[in-house]
């Protein structure tokens, strides 16, 4: 008896340590934006032309990230993390030699994606935007992060918010929204592990984000049918 119990002890423990989100591996990611040493890079998309394929797509044990239906790829082994969202990539390998399309962009997403090269540590959270839509965030343990989205974004040229500003950033009361959209129906404000911190119907296009503590946020802007995630830093 005592074997057959050590036996299942065993069998769970090898379980949980290969234990995964549905909700990740079942959808294709695709990139938003990203942050890699205090720098904003946004997704160069113009049109649907360009980024083609899923950006972002994890398996049991395998994650790989392609930038153009050609050359530019990522691939890597994944541990994920048995009790947390989290995950390690390990044994990583990029095709950017091969690049010709998007290349800056590509380059700075890998190196992203890469860390040190040996092992890169991430941590997400996957946000329901209420539309049928999913947000993942990634951040890895450095603090540099990457925002996805479950279908493909919009060009830039498309009718989106991707050209919205947020300032002042950093902020100590006031965020301010400026936008080419008359209306902005919610304003909701996430922390760096996805859990919603404030939402508003706002009356003017700006938050009050005076009584946050000092970090970085996640400000989600709706117009519509027509999402978009910001980050923020308040001081």
């Amino acid at each position: 008896m005592k074997k057959l119990l050590l036996l299942i002890c065993i069998c769970c423990t090898v379980y949980n340590t290969s234990a995964q989100d549905p909700e990740l591996l079942a959808n294709e990611w695709f990139i938003d934006y990203f942050e890699l040493e205090g720098e904003t890079y946004n997704n160069p998309i113009v049109n649907a032309i360009g980024i083609v394929n899923s950006n972002m797509a994890f398996e049991a044990d395998y994650a790989y990230a392609i930038m153009d239906p050609e050359s530019d790829s990522f691939f890597a082994e994944v541990i994920y993390d048995a009790e947390d969202p989290a995950f390690t990539f390990i044994n990583m390998g990029i095709t950017l030699p091969g690049c010709y399309a998007w290349c800056e962009f590509a380059s700075k997403y890998f190196e992203f994606l890469i860390g040190d090269f040996v092992e890169a540590n991430f941590t997400y959270e996957i946000i329901d935007n209420g539309d049928g839509s999913l947000t993942l965030i990634m951040t890895r343990d450095d603090g540099n992060f990457a925002v996805y989205q479950d279908s493909k974004i919009l060009g830039i040229n498309d009718k989106s918010l991707a050209t919205i500003q947020v300032y002042p950033n950093p902020t100590s009361d006031l965020l301010f929204i400026d936008s080419e959209f008359d209306v902005i129906q919610q304003l909701a404000v996430y922390d760096q592990m996805g859990r919603q911190i404030l939402s508003v119907t706002p009356e003017e296009n700006s938050i009050d984000v005076s009584f946050l503590p000092q970090g970085l946020y996640f400000l989600e802007i709706t117009s519509g049918n027509l999402k978009t995630i910001q980050n923020f830093i308040k001081h």
